[in-house]
């Protein structure tokens, strides 16, 4: 068992990433996720006793050193900025911000649209 990727081959993660190691099952990442260096995912806390599902959608983009608690959904598209802890869900494309994380911005173009317009040509070739 361990994190579940609904496509592997279009999810990029950075260097020092840490994944909850008890229940990493409970991890899913959509197709086409960025997730910076130093992230941290985890699916359960000992300290308030909390275990529970993190779904990561489609097309996001997780800024560097950013934490996501239990039982957050991140919506598709949406960008979690660097330094983020992100305690409740996150709406489709959306970006979020701060400790705790808040809205910053709602119904933002996802970044493989922008990255697309500026160079012509889909992200993922």
């Amino acid at each position: 068992m361990g994190i579940r990727f609904d496509n592997p081959k279009r999810a990029f993660v950075g260097e020092e990433c840490s994944f909850d190691r008890e229940v990493p099952e409970l991890i899913s990442i959509g197709e086409g996720v960025v997730i910076a260096m130093r992230v941290t995912i985890v699916a359960h806390s000992s300290y308030i006793h909390e275990v529970a599902p993190v779904r990561i959608g489609s097309g996001v983009f997780l800024g560097a050193g950013c934490i996501i608690l239990p039982g957050v959904t991140v919506g598709d598209h949406a960008t979690v900025g660097a330094g983020a802890v992100v305690t409740k869900d996150v709406p489709e494309r959306a970006i979020v911000g701060g400790n705790p994380a808040k809205v910053l911005r709602t119904d933002v173009e996802d970044h493989a649209e922008i990255y697309q317009r500026i160079h012509g040509r889909p992200k993922y070739l």
